[in-house]
């Protein structure tokens, strides 16, 4: 029975550290697709950096929705000098991360912890406080984190380097 318990926590451990892993490593991007939020460098259209919303890409161009005045623009890839992706926002990330690893964890600390694995384990509540718990961390975490919602360079389309 002990045995049992321990691999129930420690299972709990390995989903709590997947889901907690580096967040620029779950949220990195680099490919281009339609609904992808970029910025771009585009000597041919402007001479200051183009931030927008990819609608649709092919293997010579891509229509790009600027965020900024005008209107949808098609851009040739081969005038794009630079072009940097954006990931999603860190805190939401962050807090969603955590508030599912602290359900988890809960859950799993109160069903190993309670004497039968049957109907009077509060696991509902170990959930419930360990959510709670994970979304408080994941606020604290998640406005100290500067780096999901940042801006990065990948390689243009058909190219080798960014």
């Amino acid at each position: 029975m002990l045995l049992t318990r321990i691999r129930r926590v420690r299972a709990a451990l390995l989903i709590c550290a997947a889901l907690l892993a580096e967040p620029g490593a779950l949220d990195a991007q680099t490919s281009v697709a339609p609904g992808t939020r970029v910025r771009i460098l585009a000597p041919s259209l402007a001479d200051t950096l183009i931030a927008g919303t990819v609608i649709e890409i092919d293997s010579a161009s891509m229509l790009l929705a600027p965020w900024g005045p005008g209107g949808v623009r098609t851009v040739t890839l081969r005038d794009i000098d630079r072009l940097e992706v954006r990931g999603p926002a860190s805190m939401t990330a962050s807090v969603l991360r955590w508030m599912v690893a602290g359900a988890v964890a809960g859950y799993a600390v109160c069903h190993a912890a309670s004497g039968s694995p049957h109907a009077n384990c509060p696991r509902a509540g170990g959930a419930a406080a360990g959510g709670t718990m994970g979304v408080m961390l994941g606020l604290a975490i998640g406005s100290r984190s500067r780096g999901a919602g940042r801006w990065r360079p990948v390689p243009v389309p058909g190219r080798a380097g960014p």
